[in-house]
């Protein structure tokens, strides 16, 4: 007993680090058994049989320290970054890809992707255990969150989600966290790896031993990194992400080489060909054109201005065959009398949000921006002229509402820039506010709109509300409307929450025939809501349908614009997001803008100019401009969209 202890006081430093890991690694346990609790996952006899060994032989590894060679030692350790990575591709890819479409070119680049990063870990700190624990579990955990954001959003991670971080933080609590239990054995498989990464790591302690594999560690990790985002040296240009069906280019390339791709296409470059004086040549050709009219006219009226953009809003109709116990949304539908309908093709499906307000606040198109951009956050970073502003122009006052945290994409710090004058939410409204979930009711949102009208002394307002209600994951257990021809709780649940919105909506419209003051209300959907495969693989049955065309009808969403006194009752087809604006000036009577009067000239030409592709006027579906007859027209409008964010001069044409 002597000796053993002995052995411990003289080891003592082994020892604490052993049973240290050792709690690590059952406290890992722990914390998914109490996932497995609140999510009821599944956990095989072999899953469990190789936790246990893991923890175990990696304690005693950690435990233990062999007198090796220096340069079995580097052989070694080599093998175990290269291992590594190519064990956390192999096992995990499948996890968040089918593997039928992906490109077997691609596998090298992923694993040296992957090892790039464990040899930048090792330069830095010189121990292949802890190069695999830093590097090798940010791969992990890359892996972990892409599983979830697609099943989720049904789109795949890429790097600029990074910005809206803080906002899925914020909305995690309403998702049911399943995980799959191969994230258990990967996890405790790579912490077994790391744990002889240590084992086999011995002290160098000369000074050249040290210093040479940090610097090529480091300049080798990098410079793989850079050569593959900034060249075409690796990859000789064989792999993009692709807009119109993100996940396919995912499932293509291979999550690593995607995010790679991603950064690529987030950098905001001048189109091809573009120059300040061709802007303004474009700018002065359509002031010749006599196309607009004054946007300093006075108008006969200035009716109120109401926009809701309605979280995950969107018509069962648009994905061909859902059954349902009743119609979710009738009293929508059935809006006839001085209303001009449509329906909107969405840059967006499943989530970021913003995307769809800055589209249309600025009437911009994310069909020339990077895949997966933010734009609140990514892109805007000083005042713009905006829908907001040209109201104000004339007199309006503007208040945006959004009854949830501010912060989220950064909307405290964006609604200024954009021109609004007041930001209701969920700190600061005086209205009562009640929840479903975590979430505001839309009802509760129509309340606050109906204040911002009875303290308008009778003055023109514009309001633009952000809804919440409906926002995702659709575990609220509701049922007053449900599918028949799938089995999906969530679908039931998603149903029945856009009944709510329906009858609130109603009442809201109700709420303002009332008034005296001319109003417009105009209502759309910012996105679909993601409601899983195993919905629409159910729905879908019997349809040969292609990815782009299940795409196109996930991206669609409804609108309509409603006044309190008469107008032309109208129904517009299909349209981008841009061009909503414009058409909510026109039918209120008010002036546009010279860019404004462009793009309701373009919607005749090209309807639908989105981030999942263009329909042009004969009804052709596009992925590419460059075979089109209206190229040089899609080419003018990015000059003018390029101009417009990134020019140092805002023209009066934008004003």
């Amino acid at each position: 007993m002597q000796k053993v202890i002995d052995i411990i006081k003289k080891n003592k430093i082994r020892v604490l680090s052993a049973f240290i890991w050792g709690i690590v690694m059952i406290a890992s346990l722990a914390i998914f058994y109490f996932l497995k609790s609140k999510n009821d996952y599944y956990i095989s006899g072999t899953t469990k049989r190789i936790i246990v060994g893991s923890v175990a032989v990696s304690t005693l590894l950690v435990l233990f320290r062999p007198k090796l060679p220096v340069w079995l030692s580097y052989i070694l350790e080599i093998s175990t970054i290269l291992g590594v990575s190519a064990f956390i591709f192999s096992y995990l890819e499948p996890l968040v890809n089918d593997m039928e479409t992906f490109n077997d070119n691609a596998k090298g680049i992923n694993i040296l992707i992957i090892a790039a990063i464990l040899i930048f870990a090792y330069g830095v700190f010189q121990n292949a255990g802890y190069a695999v624990a830093i590097g090798g579990f940010a791969a992990y955990a890359i892996y972990l969150i892409d599983y979830y954001t697609i099943a989720f959003r049904g789109t795949p991670f890429i790097l600029s989600d990074f910005f809206s971080a803080r906002t899925a933080m914020g909305v995690m609590g309403n998702y049911k966290f399943v995980l799959d239990e191969r994230m258990l054995v990967a996890f405790y498989i790579t912490a077994l790896v790391a744990s002889f990464g240590a084992f086999v790591t011995v002290k160098k302690k000369k000074a050249l031993q040290r210093i040479i594999p940090a610097l090529c560690g480091i300049i080798i990790g990098a410079g793989i990194i850079v050569l593959l985002t900034f060249t075409e040296v690796i990859t000789k240009g064989a792999y993009k992400t692709v807009a119109f069906v993100p996940i396919n280019s995912a499932k293509e390339n291979g999550l690593p080489l995607n995010i790679i791709c991603s950064l690529k296409d987030s950098f905001i470059k001048a189109p091809e060909g573009y120059s300040t004086q061709k802007v303004k040549d474009i700018i002065e050709q359509e002031e010749n054109s006599n196309i607009a009219p004054s946007a300093t006219s006075e108008p006969s009226q200035k009716p109120n201005i109401i926009v809701i953009m309605n979280e995950s809003f969107t018509d069962f109709d648009y994905l061909l065959k859902v059954e349902l116990t009743e119609e979710p949304i009738p009293k929508f539908k059935a809006m006839k009398e001085n209303c001009v309908k449509g329906t909107l093709i969405s840059s967006i499906y499943g989530g970021n949000t913003p995307n769809s307000e800055f589209e249309f606040l600025t009437g911009c198109s994310l069909a020339f921006l990077p895949q997966g951009i933010v734009t609140f956050q990514q892109l805007i970073d000083h005042e713009l002229p905006t829908f907001v502003t040209h109201l104000e122009d004339m007199g309006y006052s503007s208040t945006a509402i959004h009854l949830y945290n501010p912060d989220f994409f950064s909307r405290s710090r964006i609604y200024p820039l954009l021109g609004f004058d007041e930001f209701i939410n969920i700190n600061n409204t005086t209205v009562p506010v009640d929840i479903i979930g975590d979430y505001a009711t839309d009802e509760s949102s129509f309340r606050a709109i109906e204040q911002v009208y009875e303290e308008s002394n009778g003055n023109p307002f514009f309001t633009f509300c952000v809804t919440i209600q409906n926002h995702g994951g659709y575990w609220h257990w509701l049922t007053d409307v449900k599918v028949t021809n799938a089995n999906s709780d969530y679908a039931n649940d998603y149903a029945s929450l856009i009944k709510k919105t329906d009858d609130a909506f109603a009442d809201l419209i109700d709420y303002f025939s009332k008034v005296d003051e001319p109003t417009i209300i105009a209502m759309f959907g910012d996105h679909q809501p993601n409601l899983f495969d195993d919905f629409y693989d159910a729905i879908w049955a019997g349809y040969e349908l292609s990815d782009e065309e299940k795409t196109y009808l996930k991206s669609k969403v409804p609108f309509v614009i409603w006044a309190n006194y008469d107008i032309e009752e109208k129904e517009m087809g299909e349209m981008s997001i841009n061009y909503l604006g414009p058409t909510i000036l026109k039918v209120a009577g008010l002036p546009l803008s010279e860019y404004q009067s462009y793009l309701e000239v373009l919607h005749k030409d090209i309807p639908v100019i989105s981030g999942i592709g263009i329909v042009d006027g004969d009804g052709n579906h596009l992925l590419s401009t460059s075979d089109t007859e209206y190229k040089d027209v899609l080419r003018d409008y990015e000059y003018l969209q390029y101009y417009y964010l990134k020019g140092n001069k805002r023209d009066a044409f934008f004003k």
